[in-house]
């Protein structure tokens, strides 16, 4: 046990072991390991999700504590993750997307809406930055994608203390939900461009995005310099966009980027370490 100052209170103290991302949300089974591969690393056995021993002290994790605790509570219950279906396998979308498919780079049929009413979304928004912060702030290489400006960390530091989800433009946030039950895996965030429709059409380039994963759903973080034009369309389904209704897109996960993305990664491994990917069985479950 190591002190130190707490990233988050900017007080001295013990520091805690805390997790980046909770850990209800990336164990399946406490008694099988993890294997851990992808981002050119050779793939491993590893028995825990990825937790930091010097991010924050008491205060600063009882404080992340209570968002992971009552989010996890309320995507369960919303059917949001994986973890909260029971046995059922497929999620059935609330409504159609064709009142919204400008909104995403991928428009085709297999996508849907899951519709949740009653769900407090700008404490949902502030469990999502809490992720944010804590994967930009952590010195762990396997989150070394998630890079912020020092005046934006600093920034979603107050926000995280002071309670506050506001303002709402800066990080918005979308959600994609899988509808069909996948492997269980698990994926450190990663960085992608995202191609919204009035942009593309006037050549204007992607806008950066951040895509963090848990339990089957997909949380897209979108980096500042996006065009007001993308903000407009996507504010409707933006955690937080509606005090207590939140709109989430789904995919079946056989038609998402996550299952091709997971192809991939199983390849590399497969490829560039055959006889250590044979031995760890990487069709079992794969952590990027």
């Amino acid at each position: 046990m190591r002190a130190g100052i707490c990233k988050l209170t900017g007080q001295h103290g013990i520091f805690l072991k805390s997790h980046i991302i909770p850990a209800a949300l990336t164990r399946k089974d406490k008694s099988a390991p993890f294997i851990e591969a992808g981002n050119g690393r050779p793939p491993k056995r590893t028995w825990n999700s990825w937790f930091d021993s010097e991010l924050v002290i008491q205060r600063g994790e009882k404080i992340l504590t209570e968002f992971d605790t009552w989010a996890i509570a309320n995507m369960r219950r919303a059917k949001l993750v994986w973890s909260g279906w029971g046995e059922s396998t497929v999620l059935e979308p609330s409504m159609d997307f064709s009142a919204t498919h400008q909104l995403l780079e991928e428009h085709d049929n297999h996508l849907g809406v899951h519709s949740i009413q009653g769900i407090d979304t700008a404490r949902l928004r502030l469990f999502l930055l809490s992720l944010l912060w804590r994967a930009a702030v952590t010195k762990r290489p396997e989150f070394e994608e998630i890079k912020l400006p020092a005046g934006d960390e600093q920034q979603l530091r107050r926000m995280l203390l002071e309670g506050t989800a506001e303002p709402a433009d800066f990080y918005p946030i979308t959600l994609t939900q899988l509808s069909t039950l996948g492997p269980h895996h698990n994926q450190t965030p990663i960085y992608r461009d995202y191609h919204f429709g009035p942009d593309a059409e006037r050549g204007l380039p992607p806008a950066k995005t951040y895509r963090f994963y848990f339990d089957g759903l997909i949380a897209i973080v979108f980096l500042p310099g996006y065009s007001p034009d993308l903000y407009e369309g996507i504010s409707a389904i933006a955690v937080g966009g509606k005090p207590d209704r939140l709109d989430v897109v789904t995919v079946p996960f056989e038609h998402s980027f996550q299952h091709e993305n997971m192809g991939k990664v199983v390849l590399e491994a497969h490829t560039n370490w055959p006889e250590k990917s044979e031995r760890l069985n990487m069709a079992g479950g794969n952590r990027a």
